[in-house]
């Protein structure tokens, strides 16, 4: 069927849709397959929303390829939902910079802690040798005495 024209006019598949076919039905009435189906909505599909919406039911749903559902809303709506996601895509991006800040942050604790660790083993080492020396020392004066 390749570069053969596709027997169907929109207003055709908006009636099957609204009828209850689904696509695979309506590639089979017509001789196509569901690909041949899913390429000819695609450069159709403004003028399918817009005769879905004629209907009344704002909410009709069209299937696509691989049953994912693409819902037809109102421009009011559809301006709330571009706003809800421009909200969204600014928090994820905030949130990014959050976990790179608490990244680089706890990097920077990480470091201290170990430099403190290296400075406590210091310590600890020059506590023995102290500890060593003054016991020495006490050995030595109570063999003199």
């Amino acid at each position: 069927m390749a570069g053969s024209k596709i027997e169907l006019t929109v207003e055709e598949y908006v009636k099957m849709r609204k009828n209850g076919m689904d696509d695979e039905e309506i590639a089979r009435e017509k001789g196509l397959t569901e690909k041949q189906l899913y390429h000819w909505k695609y450069f159709r599909r403004k003028k399918i929303n817009e005769l879905m919406e004629q209907g009344g039911d704002h909410m009709e749903t069209i299937k696509k390829q691989e049953d994912v559902e693409v819902k037809v809303v109102p421009d009011g709506e559809l301006d709330k939902l571009r706003g809800l996601l421009a909200e969204k895509d600014e928090e994820c991006n905030r949130l990014k910079n959050e976990v790179q800040r608490l990244n680089e942050l706890t990097k920077e604790l990480c470091d201290k802690a170990v430099q403190y660790k290296d400075k406590l083993d210091e310590a600890t080492e020059e506590l023995k040798l102290l500890r060593l020396l003054v016991l020495r020392k006490l050995q030595k004066d109570t063999q003199e005495a």
